[in-house]
């Protein structure tokens, strides 16, 4: 089982997931006191040009 991780600014967990299809917020203290360590890209969920998430996008605005 695998996946890909971003870290994404938002106005809230609910809109990440309502933005991105297949996603799945991380919100548990203990794992996000590890995040600095996980080097993730950050992303912007305002930022509709970013490659790495477009399909995501796409996918849940054809839902």
């Amino acid at each position: 089982m695998g996946g890909l991780w971003w870290w994404v600014h938002a106005r809230s967990a609910r809109d990440i997931v309502e933005t991105f299809a297949e996603t799945v917020v991380v919100e548990d203290p203990g794992r996000l006191a590890d995040a600095p360590t996980w080097e993730l890209t950050e992303v912007d969920i305002d930022d509709r040009d970013d490659l790495a998430l477009q399909e995501l996008r796409a996918q849940r605005e054809s839902q």
